[in-house]
């Protein structure tokens, strides 16, 4: 399994490539305000936000028995998995995924393939919310952008603050809980298209 050390360092590259992208596609007087809007967004709040979200969901549902979840499933990966982003604060529904050999992941972008189940409980569960995708619903079509590679900074970035979150949890000792297979990871993806490893556990 990829350590969270190499996870962090290739999210971050795959910013620096979505931003380089954009700067060939834009002049340098149109990039002002469209990397403005990612770099003012307040992503610490975000986090504050994501973290109270993330334990919630995990005591009421991601754990929960009482909510479907069979104590006996141990599990590979959750998959947050939303739609293409239209509307704010865009939902990604949490998918316990079962079944599936993940010993050879070597990069951030990940294809599930097919084979793989779905957890009892945790299928379209309460997830998290893609809030630092707001400025880019709010202002693609206004201010008529290449919305792939705006999308993609944004989501870039939203991933690296998604993976922070789940660090710090780890730290202190929150994610004990789950009910896992040694080797385990966190997933974020775009309905049918490919999804990006946000954080480890192997332990």
């Amino acid at each position: 399994m990829i350590s969270n050390l190499r996870i962090k360092v290739q999210l971050k590259s795959e910013l620096q490539m979505a931003i380089l992208e954009l700067k060939d596609h834009f002049h340098a007087d149109q990039l002002v305000p469209i990397l403005d809007l990612m770099n003012n967004y307040d992503f610490d709040q975000y986090k504050e936000q994501l973290t109270k979200e993330i334990l919630h969901n995990l005591k009421t549902v991601w754990t929960n028995p009482k909510s479907g979840v069979n104590t006996n499933q141990k599990l590979d990966a959750i998959l947050f998995e939303h739609f293409i982003p239209q509307t704010k604060d865009t939902e990604a529904l949490a998918y316990g995924i079962i079944n599936w050999d993940i010993k050879d992941i070597d990069g951030v972008e990940v294809d599930l393939g097919f084979e793989y189940g779905f957890a009892d409980g945790l299928e379209q569960a309460a997830g998290i919310t893609l809030s630092y995708l707001n400025p880019y619903v709010e202002n693609a079509t206004a201010m008529d952008l290449d919305e792939y590679h705006l999308a993609d900074c944004f989501k870039m970035k939203g991933l690296i603050a998604v993976h922070e979150v789940l660090a710090e949890l780890e730290d202190k000792g929150h994610l004990k809980a789950l009910y896992r297979n040694k080797e385990f990871c966190f997933l974020v993806g775009e309905h049918s298209a490919a999804c990006h490893l946000v954080y480890s556990l192997s332990h």
